[in-house]
């Protein structure tokens, strides 16, 4: 049995999800969904992978507002612990969600994602395409080749730096200090990004790229290049916010989400 923190006790008492477990694969899983079940067509939210997954339930309240929600903690992360007994690729990652999916009785969903969360969910896009209806992606990381030379990775240090100084300071001070959360760790999550370069040419789905306005880690011009091979997509800079927008303000990304698939719903 995972430890329950005193973090996770207070939240559950508060939210209006209901906590469930299941092993899948060898996993032992761990998520959140809504008491009622609701329309089709649900939403799964993926958290950042630096990130305690509780602290991505208010933006499932929000979105529960509208659809039926899950909020899956991911493998290594919350309260699913693999027993892979070692860090999961983000192919891995994406492979366990779709078995998730496919255990849990979820044929297909919305998917929203922040953060180092964007990858996985691009990622299970490209491999479960029938899975993923549609996409939300908020601050994507601009993980680049160029990252991967010295002063590349100077300069997203730098860019992450600006970033945070438009970061609520308690969700800054969680980030760095948070249960889980020793600063190696934090690193340890861009590290195994993959440039979303690489995986969004694949994409069929609708894609929605969120960025909050004081986002320096995910800048506009670069939503739009990265946009351009997609074949249904929508660009939209929050009216603030910076790079974890689904955690500081997610009624902003709830609201922007309810809209998207509205259109969406509206074309097909």
């Amino acid at each position: 049995m995972g430890h329950i923190s005193s973090t996770e006790r207070s939240a559950a008492v508060q939210e209006s999800l209901v906590s469930c477990f299941a092993y899948c694969q060898g996993i032992r899983w761990h998520w959140r969904q809504s008491k009622v079940t609701g329309p089709e067509n649900p939403v799964v939210l993926i958290h950042d992978l630096a990130m305690e997954p509780v602290e991505l339930v208010p933006l499932a309240e929000a979105v529960e507002g509208f659809s039926h929600v899950y909020l899956p903690d991911l493998p290594g992360c919350g309260l699913t612990r693999g027993e892979t007994g070692r860090k999961m690729t983000i192919r891995e990652l994406s492979d366990a969600v779709g078995e998730w999916m496919e255990a849990v009785g979820i044929d297909s969903a919305h998917f929203v994602a922040n953060a180092s969360g964007c990858p996985v969910a691009v990622d299970v896009a490209a491999n479960f395409p029938e899975r993923v209806r549609s996409l939300t992606l908020a601050g994507p990381p601009m993980a680049t080749q160029l990252d991967d030379n010295w002063a590349g990775k100077v300069s997203r240090y730098a860019r992450f730096l600006v970033t945070a100084a438009f970061e609520p300071m308690q969700l800054g001070m969680r980030f760095l200090f948070g249960e889980s959360g020793r600063l190696a760790r934090r690193l340890a999550a861009w590290g195994a990004q993959m440039p979303l370069e690489e995986k969004l040419p694949e994409i069929e789905t609708p894609c929605l790229l969120l960025r909050g306005m004081n986002d320096v880690m995910t800048p506009k011009r670069w939503l739009v290049n990265e946009a351009e091979p997609l074949k249904h997509v929508v660009i939209k800079t929050l009216p603030a916010g910076a790079h974890y927008i689904g955690y500081s303000h997610p009624e902003l990304v709830a609201a922007a989400e309810r809209e998207f698939e509205r259109m969406f719903a509206g074309d097909s």
